[in-house]
């Protein structure tokens, strides 16, 4: 029985040889062989056998090319061989008790007989054909897409048969539930090789592509969404609370500088904010006129934001650390008395819901800032940050 499980397509040789079993009698005759002859040297074999045919082990023999003879001992198998140098033409001699074997070789010369080889030996060709197609193996490379020009991902199919050898005869049928899929390309081992490029993208989707051998049908999923411009602004208003003295009106720009390298893609950006908010407060001074107190504070954040996409919505977050300028003045009726201007750093952090809306998206942000302040004559001490919530439009495309 030949089992062709662990051969590939194409061709495989079965080899039927046929050797008689030893003898250990009477020498009846020598038989002598060579492989072609190459310049410098070959190597002689001499093959004792009965009087049947049948080989003689352990029988003496000696060979003589020219004037250089080498002596030994036949082997289970009959034959004894020796490496001789070739000088021209040259006579071959060989004895093994009172038989005696003579030929003739030169450089260039084909070779005689079978050196080492069976008595009968039979080669058959056998043509192997794999099976039918049951596995297909389907991957697309980025498994996340981001739409834009140019933007493309490669499909690859490999098919095997029910041994797991590579079927390199079928080819693919392939389909997509959106966009284009080229036609696929043979590679060696069974593999197809297609091209799948996306039409307009305004939303985060989900792509199907499926591959079809015969009655064998698999299929897996491209996740497809709106490349961003870089950069991309959005400007905001909200309101901030400390929830304390500080109470403010909040107005403020965001620019998103977004990564593109290896597998980020697009979901990691560097976002600067810069904004402003004031507050006022009064106190009674006795003297007739109230003391006011005047706050104006310019923050600076930047923050690493992380952002996913869920069809037309969209998550983020993000945290890093923020600078302010906080200018401070106090005043009785119209008169500045005090006047001053701090610098404030603190950590920054964000969370923000999104929503797709024509060539942008709209964005609901709560940002949280942690400023602490240290008042002079007159001011505030303690967070002159806090929490905000406001709402922004982003240019996307």
């Amino acid at each position: 029985t030949y089992d062709g499980a662990a051969a590939g397509a194409g061709e495989d040789a079965i080899f039927a040889r046929w050797t008689p079993p030893p003898a250990s009698g009477a020498v009846g005759r020598i038989a002598l062989a060579w492989p072609a002859v190459a310049a410098g040297g070959v190597m002689v074999w001499a093959r004792v056998l009965d009087p049947d045919g049948r080989p003689v082990s352990g029988a003496p023999v000696a060979l003589d090319v020219g004037a250089v003879r080498a002596e030994g001992i036949t082997g289970g198998d009959g034959w004894f061989h020796a490496l001789f140098p070739v000088e021209g033409v040259q006579v071959v001699r060989a004895r093994s008790g009172d038989r005696r074997s003579a030929g003739i070789l030169a450089p260039g010369d084909p070779g005689l007989g079978n050196p080492g080889g069976a008595l009968l030996e039979v080669r058959e060709i056998v043509r192997i054909r794999v099976g039918h197609v049951t596995g297909i193996l389907l991957t697309v490379d980025p498994p996340v897409l981001r739409a834009g020009p140019g933007a493309y991902a490669i499909v690859s199919i490999q098919l095997s048969d029910r041994a797991g050898r590579p079927v390199s005869d079928a080819e693919p049928v392939l389909e997509a539930s959106a966009g284009r899929i080229g036609a696929p390309s043979a590679r060696p081992g069974g593999e197809w090789v297609a091209e799948w490029y996306p039409d307009g993208v305004n939303e985060a989707a989900q792509v199907e592509v499926a591959a079809t051998v015969e009655d064998v049908r698999t299929s897996t999923r491209l996740e497809v969404a709106p490349r961003s411009l870089s950069p991309s602004v959005m400007p905001f208003f909200g309101v901030l609370s400390n929830l304390g003295a500080v109470n403010a009106v909040f107005l403020g720009l965001d620019v998103d500088l977004r990564f593109r390298a290896g597998w980020l893609g697009d979901t990691l950006s560097a976002r600067v904010t810069a904004g402003s908010y004031g507050w006022t407060d009064d106190a009674e001074t006795g003297l007739g006129s109230a003391l006011s107190a005047r706050s104006l504070v310019f923050p600076v954040g930047v923050a690493g934001v992380l952002r996913r996409d869920f069809g037309r919505f969209g998550g983020e977050g993000g945290l890093g650390l923020a600078a302010a300028l906080h200018r401070v003045e106090a005043r009785i009726g119209p008169s500045v008395v005090s006047s001053g201007t701090e610098l404030l750093a603190g950590p920054y952090g964000l969370l923000a819901l999104t929503r797709r809306a024509g060539i942008g998206e709209v964005a609901l942000t709560v940002r949280g800032t942690f400023l602490p302040g240290l008042s002079g004559d007159v001011g505030w001490s303690g967070n002159l940050g806090g929490v905000s919530g406001d709402l922004g439009y982003r240019l996307l495309f």
